[in-house]
């Protein structure tokens, strides 16, 4: 029924498919590291909030502390005004 050629087949096969795994999951793109355009883009007010059921629990935290940075940064400029 199973030959050792096969148990030892089929042993190699998932090794080699968990090290395939293994390395593609090190060659993708963190999804928490955010380029320089898409924070620029995320800075103004507009683009923050679009899109929010889309984004991911992390990707909502992100925006709403930019968000939250961006009105304290307002905040200390009108008060250096007065």
């Amino acid at each position: 029924m199973w030959t050792i050629s096969t148990i030892f087949f089929l042993a190699l096969l998932s090794c080699s498919l968990f090290a395939l795994g293994l390395w593609l999951n090190a060659q993708s793109k963190d999804p928490h590291d955010f380029d320089d355009a898409v924070l620029e883009n995320m800075r103004n007010d507009q683009g923050l909030l679009c899109n929010w059921k889309g984004l991911t629990p992390f990707e909502q935290k992100m925006r709403l502390a930019l968000y939250q940075q961006h009105a304290r940064d307002q905040v200390a400029e009108e008060q250096k005004r007065a």
